[in-house]
């Protein structure tokens, strides 16, 4: 029924583990990708910190003056000071920075969601399972009550009960069929393939957290993306006051008469020793002091901006993890009751109920009812197991471990 329904199910599914998915989704999600194409444009941009002016190149020829520098070629070049290329080259060596820490961001919260989409893909299957194992019981005890019907042993009323309890279930499989789809779809989503991907193995495995330690939010990519911003804009600040500097200009002016193309008769004769005319070196002052005093205000703004955002990131890292310890914590604990207690009570309860229906204290009715408990209880379980899971994977993509 599921594969008429539902096509990805009688399609080819790979099965993979979770380190396939993750590297599969490092090598291909398409939002990594361009961050690091943004990496090595920055890279490119750190080669133009050494950006020397236009060379100025001009030609002059004037028939009526004789040798002077209205018969020239005259070339001209300026400079920063090199305080200023050296300014320039931290700046973009900065911003460089602060792309590969948005990468390693982007990468970290990757490796989270792709972690997360695989264990619910897992859960979502569990549950399916004990849906359809609650749809063959349900199945069975229907066959068995329309049997008791046929030979007048019970009544329509039970029948019809079991019919509604089947129907209800059969509804319930047909849901988690969808929300298998939909999981797998995510996990896809994030891995960018069109193959169909499902988790290895038939039961839901637990993570483990280890030890998680100390937590220090500066030290977390985001943390290392947040120092790099406060660098970047520390060094924009330093290359703007750099607008302070003087630029120094050197020049040169050569002879360049046009022989033989004298309409005028004026003596140009050009001179015997060389064909330089000229040597020039000046150095341009800024004479304006309010616009570049704006911008080193406003760049210093921009620190401070920087800083204060630093601060708050951190701050609300610091909750983050607190509140992802505390889900954790109650995840845990609600795992170790259905460790100790609640499955132990359950299969118990299968079993008394078992041995109670062959013996004819209990009806079959009362035998359904019990198992259909045993069931919620084990739903209850892989539930448990999903939350705690994914307090874990919150747990790692704060601390930014992959």
């Amino acid at each position: 029924m599921l594969m008429v329904v539902f096509p990805a199910f009688a399609a080819a599914q790979t099965p993979m583990t979770l380190s396939d998915c993750l590297r599969t989704a490092l090598e291909r999600n398409l939002i990594l990708r361009s961050g690091q194409i943004a990496v090595l444009r920055a890279e490119d941009l750190q080669k133009t910190s050494f950006d020397l002016a236009p060379t100025e190149l001009s030609f002059g020829q004037d028939f009526t003056t004789g040798l002077s520098t209205d018969n020239s070629v005259r070339i001209s070049q300026t400079f920063d000071l090199p305080s200023v290329y050296s300014s320039k080259s931290k700046l973009l060596k900065a911003q460089t920075d602060v792309e590969r820490g948005r990468m390693a961001v982007t990468r970290n919260q990757l490796a989270a969601n792709v972690k997360s989409a695989y264990f619910t893909l897992a859960f979502m299957r569990e549950r399916l399972r004990i849906l359809q194992s609650q749809d063959s019981l349900y199945t069975h005890f229907l066959q068995i009550a329309n049997d008791k019907l046929g030979a007048g042993e019970t009544g329509r009323l039970e029948q019809m009960n079991i019919e509604r309890l089947a129907g209800e279930n059969r509804t319930a499989v047909a849901n988690a069929a969808r929300d298998v789809h939909t999981a797998q779809l995510q996990l896809m989503l994030w891995m960018n393939t069109d193959s169909a991907v499902t988790t290895v193995g038939d039961t839901l495995q637990r993570l483990d957290i280890g030890n998680p330690g100390t937590f220090d939010a500066a030290s977390t990519p985001m943390g290392a993306a947040l120092q790099n911003e406060v660098t970047a804009a520390d060094r924009n600040l330093h290359s703007i006051k750099q607008g302070w500097m003087p630029q120094v200009s050197i020049g040169a002016t050569i002879q360049a008469v046009i022989r033989g193309l004298n309409p005028y008769n004026v003596d140009r004769t050009p001179f015997s020793k060389g064909d330089l005319m000229g040597l020039e070196v000046g150095v341009s002052l800024p004479l304006s002091f309010g616009a570049q005093s704006a911008k080193v205000r406003a760049a210093k703004r921009e620190v401070d901006m920087a800083e204060l955002n630093r601060q708050e990131q951190l701050r609300s890292l610091q909750t983050d993890y607190q509140t992802a310890m505390d889900s954790y914590a109650k995840a845990r604990c609600t795992l170790d009751y259905y460790d100790r207690e609640a499955l132990h009570k359950s299969d118990e309860m299968v079993r008394i109920s078992h041995t109670a229906y062959k013996n004819g204290s209990i009806s079959y009715v009362e035998l359904l009812q019990n198992m259909q408990t045993a069931e919620e209880t084990r739903m209850s379980y892989v539930q448990a197991i999903n939350d705690f899971n994914q307090a874990i994977i919150r747990l790692e993509s704060i601390r930014g471990s992959e």
